[in-house]
């Protein structure tokens, strides 16, 4: 079942199906989409539910999140077999969504793939960390047939701790990485 603890730290269960908004900043910015289908292979009677994808968007300024914004940058993480991800990208100007699951794939606990607005780490085969250049951090990681995620936000003052990385913004225009 989908457990969800709020921003606010409050805690509950939600077992519908289908697409929800997990997380909209304030400005319309940002948004994080879970998509929620039932456990198991077939089983469309369970009535617990697990998050199979997860589907990222920042937007060059408030918009409606709806539409396809050409100054936007949306990632699309979903499971695939063996309890693997699969990654593809809107870029910038972009119309059609390009699978980057390969060149995630090839990514080391230490390297990072750049795309227009977006970094994306990888560090280790189960997990894809997106840093997104409005300072919002995005974890999905597959565990046992579905999809766990971690929302961030970097302040001036916060620290980011990854696997191998440690991430700050120590102030509006500098993020520094540490890599262990």
């Amino acid at each position: 079942d989908p457990h969800i603890r709020t921003m606010d730290g409050k805690a509950y269960t939600f077992n519908g199906q289908g697409e929800y908004i997990l997380m909209k900043t304030s400005d319309e910015s940002f948004v994080l989409e879970g998509r929620a289908e039932p456990t198991g292979e077939g089983n469309l009677t369970a009535t617990a539910t697990v998050f199979t994808a997860f589907a990222m968007a920042q937007f060059a300024a408030s918009n409606d999140f709806t539409a396809r914004d050409p100054n936007s940058t949306v990632l699309h993480v979903q499971l695939a077999a063996n309890n693997t991800l699969q990654v593809f990208a809107l870029h910038t100007g972009g119309m059609d969504y390009v699978n980057i699951t390969s060149n995630c794939t090839e990514l080391s606990n230490t390297s990072i793939l750049l795309l227009d607005e977006v970094t994306i780490s990888r560090p280790n085969n189960v997990t894809i960390e997106a840093l997104f250049s409005s300072d919002i951090s995005v974890r999905v990681e597959a565990k046992k047939g579905l999809l766990a995620v971690v929302f961030t936000e970097l302040s001036n003052t916060s620290t980011l701790l990854l696997d191998e990385v440690a991430i700050s913004r120590p102030n509006n225009v500098t993020i520094e990485a540490l890599f262990s």
